[in-house]
């Protein structure tokens, strides 16, 4: 843990301490110490945001950089272990569809689509709602720590989105709107599936 981070843990000790003068009279050195030796054992060693990032986004060096914009707003207030950032990876992984599903409806909607692509843009809707579901469906499994279902959640997702891209390639065949937005949905949901392999070792 570097200085900033003790800085701040110590910060909040004190913090603490104030509100609760007089408990903290009587037993001034009680109680940092169970409480990081109950965090450590609950969760494993804490580690910091920057310790965080590194530990996941150095395990996948082909969206690295991707990996470090895509958490880099994770909440300092949820920084505890690679399971926290494996949760939120899929919270924004999920909210990431969300919004690829609304931005397709209105694509469908627009005049200037033609009817193949507008069918086409249908089925996608349709893959996206079932990776969300998918996505969403991982979350439980993620919160006791069933790994292997979480992958088959995530993978799930990962193959709605690729009969997305696949749709516009059957007959007649029309260029899709939706290669790059399904691509990066795609290599979010690889960063997911690292950090989730990670929580299982």
């Amino acid at each position: 843990m570097d200085c900033t981070s003790i800085s701040t843990f110590l910060l909040v000790l004190i913090t603490i301490t104030t509100c609760h003068q007089a408990h903290a009279q009587e037993a001034p050195q009680a109680a940092p110490g169970p409480s990081t030796s109950t965090s450590a054992s609950a969760t494993g060693p804490t580690m910091t945001k920057p310790e965080l990032l590194a530990k996941a986004c150095d395990n996948t060096p082909l969206t690295k950089d991707l990996c470090r914009s895509f958490l880099a707003s994770f909440p300092e207030s949820e920084v505890k272990d690679i399971h926290a950032l494996a949760k939120f990876a899929i919270k924004m992984t999920s909210l990431n569809a969300s919004k690829t599903h609304d931005q397709i409806e209105t694509m469908e909607h627009n005049p200037a689509t033609d009817d193949v692509t507008k069918q086409r843009l249908n089925d996608c809707a349709e893959n996206y709602q079932d990776a969300i579901d998918q996505l969403e469906d991982s979350m439980p499994a993620l919160d006791s720590k069933v790994y292997d279902d979480v992958i088959t959640f995530i993978t799930a997702a990962v193959q709605d989105v690729e009969s997305c891209e696949d749709g516009f390639k059957e007959p007649p065949a029309v260029k899709s709107p939706m290669t790059e937005t399904n691509e990066v949905f795609t290599q979010l949901c690889n960063i997911c599936l690292s950090i989730t392999n990670m929580c299982g070792k």
